[in-house]
């Protein structure tokens, strides 16, 4: 198991959205045992202090419970709303509602992390676009998002830092790129670092966490979006729009 040393997102974080992940594929199921700490920091090649808070992360989401002398445990979870076709929120990503626009802050080129890599099935040591931003509704920040795509989809890196369309748009503008289905999972979430720091929202406060996966009309993964909303300035409106 590897984890990115290059990339913006922090090893615990990295390594809190892998057991995530692990957990919503059902590697690791309700009432299953956790791996300790040292192995976890062995699996993912880091240290004891890393991993420790990447598991009192997931604990203070209740993914994970600790029982004391016995080890941490898989919270039962009530199952995340899941649609596929075209909803309000991923249409919004590729043709924005009035007054919705965004802002590229950072276009990197890294190693995927596991969970990343398994969604857009890329192979060992393929790299992946990084790109992460802002979205404002009516001039005030109502959210963030980071989306992942191949690398191998795009030419130039130049390409993807625009401001005036989306990344759908202007991957179908730039590449002819024709777009089929999206899937999506959406929860409410706490704040956590990266909130709190691209929002500057309270610890703990009430987030929208919608994540896409957007394939090609090939049936092949091509855009990872993971998109934050604020609640107190995101109000979702709209109805499922199938393709």
């Amino acid at each position: 198991m590897v984890v990115s040393r290059h990339g913006r997102i922090p090893l615990y974080a990295q390594i809190r959205q892998e057991i995530e992940q692990d957990i919503l594929n059902g590697k690791f199921k309700p009432g299953d045992k956790l791996p300790s700490e040292e192995d976890i920091a062995i699996m993912y090649g880091v240290s004891r202090m890393t991993a420790r808070r990447a598991i009192d992360q997931l604990v203070s989401k209740n993914r994970l419970r600790r029982v004391q002398g016995q080890g941490t445990y898989v919270v039962e979870q009530a199952t995340p709303s899941q649609t596929v076709g075209m909803t309000r929120w991923s249409f919004e990503r590729i043709e924005p509602r009035e007054g919705m626009t965004w802002k590229v802050l950072r276009v990197e080129e890294l190693l995927p992390s596991m969970r990343v890599a398994n969604a857009l099935r890329t192979i060992l040591g393929e790299k992946v676009i990084q790109i992460t931003g802002l979205l404002y509704l009516d001039n005030t920040l109502a959210g963030y998002y980071i989306d992942h795509i191949p690398k191998l989809l795009v030419s130039s890196m130049e390409d993807l830092a625009s401001n005036d369309v989306s990344l759908p748009s202007l991957l179908s503008q730039q590449y002819n790129l024709e777009f089929g289905k999206v899937v999506e999972h959406i929860r409410a979430i706490p704040a956590d670092e990266d909130a709190i720091e691209m929002l500057g929202v309270e610890p703990g406060s009430a987030l929208l966490e919608v994540t896409d996966l957007i394939y090609l009309r090939s049936r092949i993964p091509a855009i990872l979006s993971n998109t934050v909303y604020r609640c107190d300035r995101y109000v979702y409106k709209g109805l499922l729009h199938p393709l």
